[in-house]
């Protein structure tokens, strides 16, 4: 394969040098191991084929698709890769205590990094957010105020799925890991920023969790994590705990309890109470270790 050519046309095309690498890595990779190459193979089901029976995690099969489908462009051919969907699998599965925990510990090459998806993972599990409302999240969007003389700490997701606004409580852990990373790391608007005055798109968001999955070693999570699972064990881990079916409801942006009850009207205090008397979340202990910030 023209490998050295292709990395120069992706170069070209504004791909990101990480990008161009595992491409060039993948198809290098297969090669050598499996003496396969693009150029050689003219059945479009042939590659189809091997890359189904290639016995890697469905992550790298699909990577290798990605790269395929770029090789193709390259070289003029008409033809996109795509794996098998995985029909009613994802949605249902679910990760354990100690999976989670293993995200959370992942350390990647900077520290910037290691901190900003760590605290996007902590994000998506505790808030149970859609991978498109953890991407657009701003700083501004993380609030506190004092209601019955106790304090309250939420973010805004401002026109999710449907075009509705809504409160999700969150820990006062949580809310200083926030002010820290935007005191630390951050200077944008954004809390997952991409570095060009805009947030990241939601496929980073599931590429960020993919690629900490792979750091785990864990082949359940290589194989099944996506940013909905963590969705899913928020909504069933408030259901496991008491917490009112209608408050996990509104907690998730669900518009029926049907919607809701496939995870297993009312009002923002009523979630606050919910959470606050029940989740462990906010019980006393789970505070963040870090500096604090009045903001």
């Amino acid at each position: 394969m023209e490998l050295d050519r292709f990395r120069n046309y992706l170069l070209g095309e504004g791909y990101a040098p990480s990008t161009i690498r595992k491409y060039y890595n993948l198809l290098e990779g297969v090669k050598e191991e499996h003496d396969f190459s693009l150029d050689k193979i003219e059945d479009n089901y042939k590659i189809a084929e091997f890359v189904h029976k290639l016995d890697r995690t469905r992550v790298a099969r699909n990577n290798l698709c990605k790269a395929i489908n770029a090789y193709m462009k390259f070289k003029g051919r008409d033809y996109r890769l795509k794996l098998k969907q995985q029909k009613g699998t994802r949605d249902r599965w679910i990760p354990t205590l100690e999976q989670k925990e293993k995200l959370l510990s992942v350390k990647f090459s900077n520290r910037y990094y290691t901190e900003r998806n760590r605290l996007l993972i902590r994000v998506l599990f505790e808030c149970g957010l859609r991978a498109a409302e953890c991407a657009s999240l701003k700083f501004s969007d993380v609030k506190k105020r004092k209601r019955k003389g106790r304090k309250q700490y939420y973010v805004m997701v401002e026109e999710g799925k449907g075009g509705k606004d809504r409160r999700v409580f969150i820990s006062e852990g949580l809310y200083q890991d926030i002010r820290n990373f935007e005191k630390f790391y951050s200077g944008s608007e954004w809390i997952f920023g991409n570095g060009k005055g805009d947030h990241i798109h939601h496929k980073t968001v599931r590429q960020i969790v993919y690629n900490s999955a792979e750091k785990t070693g864990d082949e359940k999570l290589i194989d099944e994590m996506h940013p909905h699972a963590a969705r899913h064990y928020r909504a069933v881990e408030l259901l496991e705990q008491g917490i009112n079916l209608k408050a996990v409801r509104d907690f998730l942006g669900h518009e029926s309890l049907e919607t809701t009850q496939r995870y297993l009207e009312g009002e923002n205090d009523m979630v606050y109470k919910e959470l606050s008397s029940k989740d462990k979340y906010f019980q006393k202990g789970n505070k963040s270790t870090g500096e604090k910030n009045n903001d």
